[in-house]
């Protein structure tokens, strides 16, 4: 049970930090967009992976 538990928070802080970097994406400068973008597309793998 408390791995569970590790797990969903663990599932519920990635959503969080890819959020952030869906809003920073909004106000960023050109400059970093590639870079947020692939951290959100690395954030969204692992959240796949851990809600499989």
């Amino acid at each position: 049970m408390r791995e569970l538990k590790a797990l969903v928070r663990r599932l519920d802080s990635l959503i969080e930090v890819k959020q952030q970097e869906v809003n920073r994406l909004d106000v960023a400068d050109a400059i970093l967009a590639n870079d947020i973008e692939g951290h959100i597309d690395l954030l969204s793998k692992r959240i796949h992976e851990l809600r499989k």
